[in-house]
């Protein structure tokens, strides 16, 4: 009879909390891509916590033909994890070539490297030569998704800059919870990397419970996917299809006179002083350009250019002076303070907090109070 330890018997459970959220992921209504690929990190993640105890199962010895499955597909990590982030934030990404090469690539080296570490032991047993051979492929791994990591950052970095340039209201849309996951697993890939390289450069054994803490890490990290992400792709892919259809074409006019961006920004100044089109939640690049009668190109580069900001520090500076004026207003006395913060545009409190405190340098109820008191 298998016993396990309760460190092990957790590490089962992640493992089948990473199986259900795979079927759930698998089997949702919306078959986007993005769904397929965290459901491959899921298993890969979830893979790597059972590690710690498959081998006392028996099954490798038992059924050969499930050996691929106690394999750990780390070398193919990297490509899953940077095509999720591109599947996030490009709504034309598809399964093309480029992916089913590094995928191909990823997998042909995990299934290599594994197939030489046991016909080597079974056939000449286990010796220091594996050690060092498996470490120093360790090292390259982590070196791979170092590389991976520092690519999905960037490709995270440019579509935010993109939405700060399409969208005056990110409260659904940011990317923060992505960010977050990409920042544990660069906290995790160094944590495993200075135990590489204390191993592999160093020469020094390293005891087990460091690698258990990098396991229990991991099957934190699948319960935290599960619970606070599983709903999240669904909303970014809609909103960046937004942003990719009502691009401006390729043949619109590259660059527009001083004098047109001066007259341009004072149709912008009108729309929001007038107009008061930042009271519209729903306000974005296409919506004012179609105010204005003119193209998303001489709206984005008359605030990129001339004004200096993006659309959203451009609207929400408007958003947040409304807010501003009525907090000391004795007719919205009766206002909640949210309540003001909707009337202004803002559709959530997380991002009107984060948003007023950004211009104002203090939270909107510090402001009132302070303000109160010199009125």
């Amino acid at each position: 009879m298998i016993q396990l330890t309760w460190y092990q018997l957790i590490l089962l459970l992640g493992f089948i909390q990473a199986l259900i959220l795979i079927f759930l992921l698998l089997f949702k209504s919306s078959k986007h891509p993005s769904n397929f690929l965290l459901a491959t990190l899921l298993f890969i993640l979830g893979r790597q916590d059972m590690s710690a105890f498959l081998p006392q199962l028996g099954l490798k010895d038992r059924y050969p033909f499930l050996l691929p499955f106690f394999y750990e597909y780390l070398f193919v990590l990297g490509p899953i994890l940077y095509f999720y982030v591109r599947s996030l934030t490009k709504s034309t990404f598809r399964f093309d070539r480029r992916f089913w090469v590094y995928i191909g690539v990823g997998l042909s080296v995990d299934l290599a490297f594994h197939q030489v570490i046991y016909w080597w032991v079974a056939t000449k047993g286990y010796s220091p030569w594996i050690a060092t051979f498996i470490n120093v492929v360790g090292l390259l791994t982590v070196i791979q998704i170092v590389v991976v990591l520092v690519l999905s950052i960037r490709t995270l970095r440019t579509f935010d800059r993109s939405l700060q340039d399409h969208f005056t209201n990110l409260g659904k849309i940011n990317l923060r919870w992505l960010q977050n996951l990409l920042l544990a697993i660069v906290g995790l890939t160094i944590y495993w990397a200075v135990l590489e390289f204390i191993e592999v450069l160093l020469g020094y054994h390293i005891d087990g419970i460091f690698y258990h803490l990098l396991n229990g890490a991991l099957i934190v990290l699948v319960y935290w996917i599960g619970f606070s992400q599983y709903l999240r792709p669904k909303v970014v892919i809609m909103e960046e299809e937004a942003v990719v259809t009502h691009q401006p074409s390729k043949t619109a006019t590259s660059a527009f006179s001083e004098a047109k961006m001066a007259q341009y920004a004072q149709l912008l100044q009108q729309a929001m002083q007038q107009d008061k089109l930042y009271q519209d939640a729903t306000l974005n690049l296409y919506t004012l350009a179609e105010h204005l009668n003119i193209s998303t190109k001489a709206v984005s580069q008359t605030l990129n250019q001339y004004i200096g900001k993006n659309l959203s520090d451009f609207v929400n500076e408007y958003r947040v002076e409304d807010v501003k004026q009525k907090l000391l207003d004795p007719q919205f006395a009766h206002y909640t303070i949210l309540g003001i913060a909707f009337e202004a545009g803002f559709n959530s409190k997380a991002s009107f907090q984060r948003i007023f405190k950004k211009f104002v340098q203090c939270s909107p109820s510090e402001y009132k109070k302070h303000q109160g008191k010199h009125s």
